[in-house]
Formats: C-alpha cells, structure tokens, sequence
C-alpha cells in the first residue's frame, strides 16, 4: 500500500481533512469530495451482542417498526440501505418504504419480521415509489406481509428478492390489486 500525498504540498492529508465535509483541490482545477454510501443497520432485541455493538439502531422487544422506520427515515434523499440483523423483529405497525430505500436482512429464516399488528394489517407498504429494493428476511403471522401500491405513479425499477412468507391469514404479497400467497 501507498501514502496518499496532497498534489500540491505533498503533504499526508490527516484523518480529519479526509472526514472533513470540504472539496479537496487536485492540480487547482478539479476537485474531490469523498461520499459514502448510507449504510444503517438494525439489530433486533434478541440479536447477538456483537451485532448490537455495531448497530445503529437497537430494538426493544415490541414495537422494532419504530427503529427501522427511524432507520429508514434518516436515509438521505438520494437513499441507502437499512441493513436488519439476525433476529425477530415483532413490527406494531405498518412500516412504509420511499424512492431508492433498500431493506435488507440476514437471510430468509435468519431474520423474521412477526407481525403483530393490532386490527390486521401489511408489515411493509410501498406507495409509488420507484429503486426499491427488499430482500432477505421472512414475514410470519398477521394478516398481510408487502403491499406494493402502484400509487400515482406506480412502482419501477423495485425488486423483492428472498422473502419467506409464512402464517398470513389473508395475503403474503399484495401488489395493485392483486396478491399472492
């Protein structure tokens, strides 16, 4: 490995010019600015004390919506991805995704969002949104499990990959209309 030197004092940038949110020059015309891709993770109630540490979110043991709403919710317009830990997940109420939000978690009977929501209802709603991305957990138990609403503007470029659906009284997948057990 190298040592990246500044172009023009060649001098080793330190750690807070790299996480500093300035425009570093190169050669006095172009610049650089270093962007991360938003990566939050949820670490579910029973998860393991690894996981948790590294979380950004912990879920207590009823209610884990609000943290991956919360999750979702600070996600920069531009998106990013909601990571859930292993875990069950005991989701109240209903969770709703927006353009460019990816949920993901830790495999089809690793992650398990147990709906519990009082009065029936879908753990997951999409509404008109467009790059959504949901994939690797299990849905268990209540009355439904994704609704895609086509919304206004319908759904594009959005995909479901890896969804264990299990337990459903009425509807596992739902989208405009129709759905599917």
């Amino acid at each position: 490995m190298g040592v990246i030197t500044h172009a023009d004092l060649n001098l080793q940038p330190t750690r807070d010019d790299w996480l500093s949110p300035s425009l570093h020059q190169i050669g006095g015309t172009a610049s650089l600015s270093i962007v991360r891709a938003a990566t939050l993770v949820v670490a579910a109630n029973d998860a393991s004390d690894t996981f948790k540490a590294q979380a950004d979110y912990i879920c207590g043991s009823t209610a884990a919506n609000v943290q991956i709403q919360a999750a979702l919710d600070a996600l920069p317009a531009g998106g990013g991805l909601v990571l859930l830990s292993e875990g069950n997940f005991d989701i109240a109420a209903q969770i709703n995704m927006t353009t460019y939000d990816k949920l993901f978690g830790m495999g089809i009977t690793a992650t398990m969002l147990n709906n519990t929501i009082s009065g029936g209802g879908y753990v997951i709603k999409v509404d008109g949104a467009t790059d959504v991305e949901t994939g690797d957990f299990g849905i268990s138990g209540g009355t439904g499990g994704i609704w895609w609403a086509s919304g206004a503007n319908g759904v594009y470029y959005s995909s479901l990959r890896n969804i264990y659906f299990t337990g459903q009284t009425s509807v596992g997948f739902k989208y405009d209309g129709r759905w599917y057990n």
